[in-house]
């Protein structure tokens, strides 16, 4: 995952017009600091708003931070921290947001609430509000083959190219992932998803009318248990001779950025995500 060091030098980069304008070109790198707000550390997290808070001083860089419906999501989130230097930052952001107007007539600014009672209402939102929310969910998975920080990295990597996925909590002592989501997300695309690292697979865990967890087995685990099959198949009528169920290594961003110095830092900053 992205150092503070590199977050360090992207907040060096925000605060130059050019640099700042090329940074928010780049929708892979905006998502990887969206993710980041959901991170343990609060340094981490002040760091990130920091670098969005300069991003917002243009009309540019708040017109497409508007646009981003899992920064919304994670600001009212965050804005719950017991940590006021967090809460600050993300209120003055969230202001910043509200009070911009949206270009394109069709759509709304989703950060515009009464301003009396913006700070009260989002103060309410309850961590469980997804379950009330049906735009939201929270899906819990127990991990087999999550053993170390190289396996948590190549999980992210892989769940956050799944469209929908908003945030990821890694429990590295139980070998659980939160992961937070659109409604429309099915449990089974996520478990897919992790399969296709080779190395892990993926259960769902739910609570019963008691209360107690339940494990669910995903439709990806059973992808590997062939006891019915014949016992000889031919090469050309193999199941497993059109499998492309790997990780692909190559970056988004390769098209984006060539050329000069700074495109390559950027570029470098973009894959420190993953």
């Amino acid at each position: 995952m992205i150092s503070l060091d590199s977050l360090d030098s992207l907040k060096l980069f925000a605060v130059d017009p050019k640099q700042r304008s090329m940074l928010l070109q780049d929708k892979t790198l905006i998502d990887g600091l969206v993710l980041l707000l959901s991170n343990e550390s609060e340094t981490v997290i002040i760091s990130t708003l920091e670098i969005f808070l300069l991003l917002s001083e243009c009309p540019e860089g708040r017109t497409q931070l508007i646009e981003n419906n899992y920064l919304q999501m994670q600001l009212e989130e965050i804005l719950q921290s017991p940590n006021e230097d967090i809460c600050n930052k993300a209120m003055k952001l969230y202001e910043a947001l509200q009070n911009t107007p949206v270009v394109n007539p069709a759509k709304t600014n989703i950060y515009q609430t009464p301003k009396n009672n913006r700070r009260s209402n989002l103060s309410k939102t309850d961590h469980s509000s997804s379950t009330h929310n049906s735009k939201y969910k929270t899906i819990l998975f127990q991990l087999k083959g999550l053993f170390d920080k190289h396996d948590r990295e190549l999980c992210t990597c892989l769940l956050i190219k799944v469209k929908g996925v908003i945030s990821i909590i890694f429990d590295m002592n139980k070998s659980r992932c939160t992961v937070r989501t659109l409604s429309k997300v099915q449990p089974e695309v996520l478990a897919e998803a992790i399969a296709k690292s080779q190395t892990m697979s993926a259960q769902q865990i739910v609570k019963n009318e008691l209360g107690e967890e339940v494990i669910l087995p995903c439709s990806s685990d059973q992808t590997d248990v062939s006891t019915d099959g014949p016992d000889y198949l031919d090469d050309v009528e193999s199941p497993l001779a059109d499998d492309k169920a790997v990780c692909r290594t190559e970056s988004s961003n390769n098209r984006f950025y060539s050329g000069s110095w700074l495109r390559t830092a950027a570029n470098y900053f973009s894959n420190s995500f993953w």
